[in-house]
C-alpha cells in the first residue's frame, strides 16, 4: 500500500511540475506541489514549491504557516519562527489573484 501511495504522489508531484511549467505565475499550482512533495516527504522540495509560492503571493500567510511547520519538522527553528510570525500578520484564506 505504501508503494502504491509512493507512486501517486510521485504522479501528482509530476502533474504539478508540469502544471507549473504552463502557468507557472500561479500560486496554487506551486501549493498544490508543495503539499505533494510534502506527502511524498520530499522536505526541501515542498520548502522550494512554498517559497515559489510565497514570492507569487507574499500576502498569503497560510503558506508561511506551512512552509514554517517543515522547517520545524527537519530541525530549522529560526526560519519557522520567522515564518509563523510572517503568517500570523497576514490573511490565511485568499490568493491575490481571486481578488
Amino acid at each position: 500500500m505504501r508503494r502504491k501511495l509512493a507512486g501517486m504522489y510521485k504522479d501528482a508531484i509530476d502533474d504539478y511540475k508540469k502544471a507549473v511549467a504552463i502557468q507557472g505565475d500561479d500560486p496554487t499550482f506551486h501549493r498544490c506541489l508543495a503539499h505533494a512533495c510534502l506527502e511524498a516527504d520530499r522536505l526541501r522540495e515542498a520548502i522550494d514549491a512554498f517559497t515559489q509560492a510565497i514570492s507569487l503571493d507574499p500576502e498569503f500567510g497560510r503558506n508561511y504557516q506551512e512552509r514554517g511547520e517543515i522547517y520545524s519538522k527537519i530541525g530549522e527553528m529560526e526560519k519557522a519562527r520567522q515564518d509563523f510570525k510572517a503568517a500570523s500578520k497576514r490573511p490565511q484564506s485568499s490568493y491575490k489573484w481571486r481578488k
